[in-house]
């Protein structure tokens, strides 16, 4: 089977829904992530493990499994060499392979939240209501934790030289889990850029022209990195990126897009509207705000710019926006608890996010009848 059946995307939308519902009193009404119990986070962080695992209703479920099933040692097989070692581990047990997978990244992310004294409660709440099927779709996403659980010990306000060491170490070690992260690597040292309100402010106004020449400048080193590249694996995903042609979409796809993408753009204006207020005593935003700020703006412009890479399609696009919906959950749970943002504001928030995510996965269920 290469496609869900719909009983199997049906029983995907019970478990988001039921899961949200289940857990959205206890969290923003009752203030349950002030508790700081443990016992009521783990057993999110369970349910949410069991979500993305089981997560039949992405396509990607079916393409790992294949790969899973299909490995050989020593053959030509598909990703980085440390799934080839997983895969190796779990005697090709599909199940396994997702529970290290997508159950790693869940530990990661909590160890996370933890290290820059947020709640795990609400940072994986925001991360399950909004991105649940970013979260679970690749293998990116270990990736992705992997570093972010590298970086909140370097920006941390508590740190010493073993912390750093063991922060960049999960920052470069991100990139074994997917070769994408370079990305993020190399935007790291601008999180330590204090972005001004005025440097802000030129960089918006400048936005349509950054994004085109930033955007031609890649496509023209992207293609030289194709012509020159002796790595068969990379050079294959790169023309695969690159001549892939994305079928027309029809206006209900168009629509899934809309509500796909927007949380990402919302989180920035509502991040710009309250680090950069108009009077300074309104300022109540600490460093690691502003560090988690600066990288956000720098993948979502860098995102935003490969639309005028002159491809045809926007797989470069929505792959480096992806990496940012983690420090969009760190920062609006920030936010919320420094009182930046406000009880009605997080509830806005979370519905915008819910919404998006409930067509998506509705969506899904519809393409299935």
């Amino acid at each position: 089977m290469t496609r869900p059946s719909l009983f199997l995307v049906g029983y995907c939308a019970v478990v988001y829904f039921l899961t949200f519902f289940a857990f959205k009193q206890y969290v923003l009404v009752e203030n349950g992530y002030r508790v700081q119990n443990r016992h009521i986070s783990v057993l999110f962080y369970l349910v949410f493990a069991v979500a993305a695992v089981t997560a039949f209703n992405n396509g990607d479920f079916y393409h790992y499994r294949e790969i899973c099933h299909s490995f050989t040692v020593n053959g030509n097989n598909y990703g980085e060499p440390i799934y080839h070692w997983i895969i190796q581990l779990v005697d090709r047990n599909y199940l396994l392979f997702r529970m290290i997978v997508w159950g790693g990244s869940l530990v990661f992310l909590y160890n996370a939240c933890e290290r820059l004294r947020i709640s795990p409660l609400l940072t994986g709440f925001l991360v399950f209501t909004g991105f649940l099927s970013t979260f679970s779709y690749a293998r990116a996403t270990l990736a992705f934790s992997v570093y972010y659980w590298g970086l909140s010990y370097i920006i941390s306000n508590k740190r010493n030289l073993l912390t750093t060491i063991v922060g960049v170490s999960g920052i470069l070690g991100s990139y074994a889990f997917h070769h994408s992260m370079v990305v993020c690597i190399m935007l790291t040292p601008i999180a330590f850029v204090q972005i001004n309100k005025k440097i802000l402010v030129i960089t918006l106004l400048l936005l349509p022209l950054i994004c085109v020449v930033v955007g031609r400048y890649m496509g023209n080193l992207l293609n030289d990195s194709v012509n020159s590249m002796d790595n068969e694996y990379m050079e294959s995903k790169l023309n695969g990126y690159t001549s892939k042609v994305v079928e027309t979409a029809n206006f209900g796809g168009d629509i899934h897009n809309a509500f796909k993408y927007s949380p990402y753009y919302v989180a920035f204006l509502i991040f710009v509207k309250k680090l950069y207020p108009k009077r300074k005593n309104e300022m109540k935003n600490t460093s690691v705000q502003k560090k988690l700020f600066s990288l956000i703006f720098c993948l979502i412009i860098v995102s935003t710019s490969t639309l005028f890479m002159g491809l045809d399609n926007n797989v470069f696009y929505y792959r480096i926006l992806f990496m940012s919906f983690i420090p969009i959950c760190f920062l609006i749970d920030m936010l919320f608890e420094s009182e930046n943002l406000s009880a009605r504001g997080l509830r806005k928030f979370v519905m915008l996010l819910f919404v998006s995510s409930a067509y998506s996965v509705l969506y899904s269920v519809y393409s299935n009848l």
